[in-house]
């Protein structure tokens, strides 16, 4: 599926995230971590009224205006493990 962000600009979501997102109890936010771009739900990291808004169903994925401006895919690789010592180091 692909997102229109601009004019110009477009992200593309690879259908295996569409999934996830819409078998999800909450909704998800593509963030800024020190690794990059992350996909961690919203209790983590709230939206803000700037993200970009794409429905799933009942499923919102809240997408940073920051990472927008950069991101031309949503896939796997951003999505956060079931551990936080990665994204915990960030903050170290």
């Amino acid at each position: 599926m692909e997102v229109t962000v601009s004019e110009n600009k477009t992200i593309e979501i690879d259908e295996e995230i569409i999934e996830f997102l819409k078998q999800q109890d909450e909704d998800f936010r593509i963030s800024t971590s020190c690794y990059g771009p992350i996909l961690i739900p919203v209790s983590m990291k709230p939206p803000k009224k700037s993200d970009i808004k794409v429905n799933f169903g009942k499923r919102t994925l809240h997408i940073s205006m920051v990472q927008a401006a950069y991101l031309s895919k949503v896939d796997k690789s951003m999505l956060m493990g079931s551990s936080l010592s990665d994204l915990e180091r960030c903050f170290l």
